[in-house]
């Protein structure tokens, strides 16, 4: 109780004596194994727990001061601060089996990697083969295709001339001068013998004559008394006399004639008729045979030579039309593949030359070059801006052309000019209020376009600025070499 009393004393409480204090003690109920969480709770700061009970009694068995330390703690808060420092250092072993789980995966990653980066390497020296072996394919597939365009070419020009009608000129006229030979020829023989035939119709009695002479036999059948008249007695004919003569010997030696000869006189008009048919049939025979023997002349002298021509031109037209078709097939591919060509030459050259800022710029430039294309002079070259070196060419010629446009005598004809012109300007000057006054000032009319002008003059010579800078930054050694071996690389794939 001593104890208390001083720590009391040293605190600035009140002087209790012992007795006072042990009093205090024997009201307050003394519990070895305490249950009660609110009594603790109130106690804790307050009264000793049975360790600090236990190390107070072994201090005083022991004689060792009674003194505490301002830094002594109580067991309780050492006890939740060593339960502290255990469950920190389970978290830090916690944390230590994660980190080295992490070191392992981080590890496995590193040889996942270190295998991905022998993949992609082995893939990289593949795709360069791929490349080197696309590269030799293209090689070899232009080679073949120039070949092939060649070889299209000769034949194309081969099947031209074979089929070039001028090589059988000479073979296709003595076949066409031959049919025509051939068909004069049946031509004068069918005249001649149609002449023939119309001279021996000519010779035959007339329609009137048989008319007259059928006339004069009826009446003279008919009378009573045959005519003495010298003129009317036929003179004998020595041939006439045989052939009656073989008449009457073959109406004798047929006794069934006489039937005939005893019926009348004949119908002398039916049997003239039937003469005269019997000509004119004999006649038409004649003809008939001349034209089938023309026709049949024709149809073999004439038309087989002449179909056989026929057909051979039709299919040479046909043939030419053919060449003339593939020829023209031909030279739209020539024409698409030179087309596809300029363009990847026109890509290559404008992604080796311009770099990916300027080519904004350059696309302004070649636009702006075009708008003024009607400004250019009427002898200036065409416009032609492929490639980087037309643009600087066409920038050059621009900026050529006022020193190429000014004579040299501009100079005295400008004195001159103002020398005739002072006494005008002399009176101008004195009565203007203002040099910028009119007739001065410019109308307005020209102050616009003026000012474009140089608008545009000036974005020019930026323009131009710019890519003489870049000209100058690629004319270096080390751009050239940049460029030679983009080219090398990338220029032949």
């Amino acid at each position: 109780m001593s104890l208390v009393a001083r720590i009391l004393n040293a605190l600035g409480g009140p002087e209790e004596d012992e007795g006072q204090l042990g009093w205090l003690e024997a009201q307050v109920e003394h519990v070895d194994d305490a249950t009660n969480d609110a009594l603790n709770a109130a106690l804790q700061r307050i009264a000793l727990d049975a360790e600090e009970f236990q190390k107070l009694s072994r201090a005083r068995n022991l004689a060792v001061s009674t003194e505490l330390s301002v830094h002594s703690a109580p067991p309780w808060r050492t006890k939740a601060k060593d339960e502290a420092n255990l469950a920190e250092a389970a978290i830090y072993e916690e944390q230590t089996e994660i980190l080295k789980a992490r070191l392992e995966q981080s590890r496995a990653a590193s040889k996942m990697l270190k295998k991905t980066m022998k993949s992609i390497a082995s893939e990289i020296s593949q795709l360069e083969n791929d490349f080197n072996t696309s590269k030799d394919r293209a090689s070899e597939l232009s080679l073949q295709s120039d070949t092939i365009m060649k070889s299209a070419v000769e034949r194309s020009l081969a099947l031209f001339e074979s089929t070039a009608l001028h090589s059988d000129s000479t073979q296709y006229e003595v076949e066409t001068r031959s049919v025509h030979v051939a068909r004069t020829t049946i031509i004068d023989r069918f005249q001649a013998q149609m002449k023939h035939i119309d001279y021996a119709a000519s010779k035959l009695p007339s329609p009137t004559e048989l008319t007259a002479e059928c006339n004069r036999l009826a009446s003279a059948f008919r009378s009573p008394k045959p005519s003495t008249s010298s003129s009317n007695v036929v003179k004998p004919n020595g041939g006439l006399e045989r052939e009656l003569l073989s008449i009457c010997e073959k109406l004798e030696a047929d006794p069934k004639d006489f039937d005939t000869l005893d019926g009348g006189l004949p119908n002398l008009q039916s049997c003239m008729q039937d003469a005269w048919n019997a000509d004119q049939a004999s006649l038409l025979g004649a003809r008939e045979a001349v034209l089938l023997e023309a026709i049949s002349a024709f149809n073999e002298e004439v038309f087989p030579p002449l179909e056989g021509l026929h057909q051979r031109v039709v299919a040479e037209d046909d043939h030419q039309r053919r060449v003339q078709a593939l020829v023209m097939s031909l030279q739209e591919e020539m024409h698409d593949m030179a087309e596809v060509v300029e363009s990847v030459e026109a890509e290559k050259t404008e992604a080796a030359v311009l770099p990916s800022d300027d080519a904004e710029l350059y696309v302004q430039l070649v636009a702006l070059l075009k708008e003024l294309q009607e400004s250019r002079p009427p002898d200036a070259p065409p416009l032609v801006l492929l490639s980087e070196d037309d643009v600087l060419e066409e920038l050059q010629r621009i900026y050529d052309a006022p020193k190429s446009n000014s004579p040299p005598d501009l100079l005295p004809v400008l004195r001159n000019l103002e020398e005739a012109h002072s006494p005008l300007l002399e009176a101008i000057y004195a009565n203007a209020k203002m040099n910028t006054d009119p007739p001065f000032a410019p109308p307005e009319s020209v102050i616009a376009p003026r000012k474009r002008a140089k608008e545009e003059v000036g974005r020019l010579q930026g323009a131009i600025e710019q890519v003489q800078d870049q000209m100058k930054t690629l004319s270096t050694d080390r751009a050239k070499r940049k460029r030679d071996a983009f080219v090398g690389k990338w220029g032949e794939g």
